[in-house]
């Protein structure tokens, strides 16, 4: 009896090691029972254990924390943790000898590399503050007073969203002149980084007059910079036949 139970007690641990296992750079540390077939730089190519007859499966390396092969070697890839980009910390155990030992490794939680960290798609905004710099015979200057933009960012390059403010124009009869600024606005973002960013704005709409001033169309387009919470911008900005260049400063969030 205790010959067979030694017996069986060493098929099951061979069992155990008969194949390779792939453990997740991710949160969860998922694993994958497999066959390695082949390891390079950029991918690593398998089979499923559970179907070793059937198609090869390829992984990028980033997407790897490391490799415990079926002789007991482990193979970690460096580039797992300049990949890793979360706050989060979680501390996982992996068996890294041959003899079962086991050794704490410090892992940061993450799911993939991404260059733009900082962008999850979600509502974006801006409070925006100004000057209205009159260009040619019919351009009047203006006070910005306030322009609050918020919308829908899609990806690291799209945000569609619509602006509503006041222009109050002080060098009318009427002290209380100026218009009510209500956009669809559209932006092309093009990101330097995780904190920062280069993007071209287009917003068309009316511009409802008070005082002196008619209720007209308006049109705004031109480049701003946002870097962290601070964003710049110079825009053109036509209300019926007066053009303006609109100097902008805000606070994102």
């Amino acid at each position: 009896m205790r010959l067979l139970c030694a017996a069986w007690a060493v098929v099951a641990a061979q069992s155990v090691l008969a194949q390779d296992i792939i453990v997740l750079n991710n949160e969860n540390a998922d694993e994958l029972e497999v066959k390695v077939i082949e390891v390079s730089d950029e991918v690593v190519k398998y089979r499923k254990w559970s179907y070793l007859d059937g198609p090869l499966f390829s992984i990028p390396t980033h997407d790897i924390f490391v490799i415990r092969y079926q002789n007991g070697e482990t193979q970690r890839f460096e580039n797992a943790h300049t990949a890793l980009e979360s706050d989060s910390r979680l501390v996982y155990g992996y068996p890294y000898e041959g003899d079962g030992t086991v050794i704490q490794c410090l892992v940061e939680s993450s799911t993939r590399p991404r260059l733009f960290s900082d962008f999850e798609p979600g509502v974006e905004g801006s409070i925006t503050v100004g000057y209205h710099l009159g260009i040619g015979d019919y351009g009047s200057d203006a006070i910005n007073c306030v322009d609050l933009n918020i919308g829908w960012r899609f990806s690291p390059y799209f945000w569609l969203g619509g602006t509503v403010g006041n222009t109050f124009c002080y060098d009318y009869f009427d002290p209380m002149t100026g218009f009510v600024t209500l956009l669809a606005d559209v932006r092309g973002i093009l990101p330097l980084g995780k904190k920062s960013a280069l993007y071209g704005e287009f917003g068309f709409g009316g511009a409802f007059g008070y005082g002196d001033n008619d209720s007209n169309f308006q049109l705004r387009i031109g480049p701003g910079f946002k870097i962290r919470s601070v964003s710049v911008a110079a825009l053109y900005d036509k209300v019926g036949e007066e053009d303006a260049m609109l100097f902008q400063v805000g606070f994102c969030f």
